[in-house]
């Protein structure tokens, strides 16, 4: 069998390197003069599908240790020793400059023989591209950020995205590469104008503007337990807003018991009945932070103590309400850092889930 060799590839790898250094590198692949008619219109297609030769490749296992140590099959691992000799990679296209195409993402070293050449839809190689690599190591390099695809797989629920301190950019692009492997995706800390940007690449997003929540649900959990939120002051919100948002779409029940502070304990005592059908609180205080002492001598239930920065000068921006809560006398108290919604209500999720099936 002869193959007609079209083209060959330009880069810096003389010798097989790891594939992710290649990968990341770019390379030419220089046409043969006779064929460079056949680009014609190449430039207008993202990806492309590179099918070489490798042409110093002169043995081959069926079954090898890879760089890990784990065995696998040739058939389903991308070692260049192959009994065809064929490899075939997806590459995104840079440019073209006549007959030389600039690529990025080929795993072939200098000089490998090019066999042809196919465009490949970005709308298919959206969730693939790269995936080999990427579920090997459960992360996806961005270069600013590193997304940590396997969390979900670790901890029931995808990485969670704190748009604070990070640029809209940034954000976007996290967003758009968790939506590539998980249905249900949240971000905290996000302006509105972050959130405008987001979803013209998720139309599906929607935004919490008390939270500051941009929550993405393609697939809603079925909801278990009973989570319940309790605040102190209406002021308290926004941080009751967080919780809520990061525990139902976690895939729990929730309720919520609002301005309920010690300044009028009777608005509390007139809701025991919420208190004793919950599996686990969480109480939300400003000011003197008192409030869940109160609740956690009602119930045999975790209480997880949520202090807000609420309140006026010796409030600390909420130090004084957090040293209240650690200081409790109550036991089962729990107690995070000031409005921290988003982590009273993963801890409340753990809590929750115990012994229950969600069936999702």
């Amino acid at each position: 069998m002869d193959f007609e060799i079209i083209a060959k590839v330009k880069n810096s790898f003389k010798e097989p390197a790891p594939l992710d250094e290649i990968r990341k590198e770019k390379s030419e692949i220089i046409i043969k003069d006779e064929f460079e008619a056949g680009l014609e219109k190449i430039e207008k297609r993202e990806y492309l599908q590179i099918i070489y030769y490798f042409d110093r490749s002169d043995s081959y296992e069926l079954v090898a240790k890879r760089h890990n140590g784990n065995k696998r099959g040739v058939f389903s691992s991308r070692s260049p020793h192959r009994p065809a000799g064929i490899g075939v990679t997806t590459v995104k296209l840079l440019e073209r400059n006549a007959n030389v195409l600039v690529v990025k993402g080929l795993d072939a070293i200098n000089d490998t023989p090019v066999l042809d050449i196919k465009p490949y839809s970005a709308d298919l190689i959206e969730k693939d591209f790269f995936e080999e690599n990427e579920d090997e190591k459960g992360y996806e390099d961005l270069g600013f950020a590193k997304i940590d695809h396997d969390r979900e797989k670790r901890k029931g629920f995808p990485e969670v995205v704190l748009c604070e301190g990070k640029t809209t950019e940034q954000v976007v692009e996290i967003m758009k590469s968790l939506a590539k492997k998980s249905d249900n995706i949240l971000a905290s800390r996000a302006e509105k104008e972050v959130f405008e940007e987001v979803k013209k690449v998720l139309p599906k997003a929607r935004y919490n503007k008390l939270a500051k929540m941009i929550v993405r649900e393609k697939k809603p959990l079925n909801k278990v337990g009973n989570i319940l939120v309790v605040s102190a002051g209406t002021s308290d919100q926004p941080v009751v807003e967080e919780a809520i948002e990061t525990a139902k779409i976690m895939g729990n029940k929730v309720t919520r018991l609002v301005d309920a502070g010690v300044a009028g304990v009777h608005r509390l005592l007139n809701n025991v009945d919420k208190l004793e059908k919950a599996k686990v609180i969480i109480v939300v205080a400003g000011m003197d932070g008192a409030l869940p002492s109160v609740v956690a001598g009602l119930v045999n239930k975790p209480v997880i103590a949520t202090p807000t920065s609420v309140g006026y000068g010796a409030n600390l921006g909420g130090i004084a309400p957090l040293l209240t809560m650690l200081n409790s006398c109550a036991t089962g108290v729990g107690v995070v850092n000031i409005d921290n919604g988003f982590g009273a209500a993963y801890l409340a999720n753990s809590i929750n889930k115990i012994g229950e099936e969600r069936g999702d």
